[in-house]
């Protein structure tokens, strides 16, 4: 091998794998740009931190097998780790809706404060569901398919957990993410209006009836 071929050589291609990824923090914490430009320099750093990535997402995954992962919360830099800033994302507004919600059940519901949060949380999967449907004609489908207690749980979810998670995480969800989520919510809200109007009096006196026992 010629001398020109061994100075183009990465010093950092048979580098340990904790040897790169504490690197790789390094250059987190200092520059975005830095981990950018060195993952696309490095083949071994990114071969690495996508194995990394994948994994991590995988363990995610598995502990919220129903949750697809996408929507708000803390901010990563998107362009350093994509599936994994999405991934914390959604695992990150989980916890702050949880959390959140407690303070409210507990206060509310001190008779059975578990089965309120976990018609909260419920409700919290099925506008996940709904938001990863790509159109709104799609969204209003699946509400008509829900039954009674489904549809209470994403009411509750819809007009309690969210306001909550953003109050409990003001300066943490980025603003950039409020408005897109702000938009999916008002269609969500339509679509809602929609089915009380196509199920008539008898599904929003249930769903009132529903919400009220929920309450206590």
């Amino acid at each position: 091998m010629s001398d020109i071929q061994a100075s183009k050589r990465n010093p950092f291609d048979k580098a340990p794998p904790e040897v790169v990824l504490e690197i790789s923090t390094q250059l987190g914490l200092a520059s975005t740009k830095s981990w950018i430009s060195f993952r696309r320099t490095c083949r071994r750093f990114r071969n690495i931190t996508t194995s990394y990535e994948a994994s991590t997402v995988k363990n995610i995954m598995a502990r919220y097998p129903q949750e697809t992962l996408e929507r708000m919360g803390i901010r990563l830099a998107a362009p350093t780790y994509p599936a994994m800033h999405n991934a914390i994302r959604r695992f990150a507004t989980m916890t702050w809706i949880k959390n959140g919600v407690s303070y409210i059940v507990t206060n509310s519901c001190k008779a059975q404060p578990q089965l309120a949060v976990a018609r909260f949380e419920e409700g919290l999967k099925l506008l996940y569901q709904i938001s990863d449907e790509p159109s709104y004609s799609t969204k209003v489908e699946l509400l008509h398919k829900m039954s009674i207690t489904s549809l209470v749980s994403l009411w509750l979810a819809l007009y309690f957990c969210h306001d909550e998670a953003c109050e409990q995480s003001k300066g943490v969800v980025d603003n950039e993410h409020r408005a897109e989520d702000a938009d999916f919510r008002r269609q969500v809200e339509v679509a809602f209006g929609e089915e009380v109007l196509w199920q008539g009096p008898a599904f929003v006196y249930e769903t009132l009836k529903c919400a009220d026992r929920a309450d206590k």
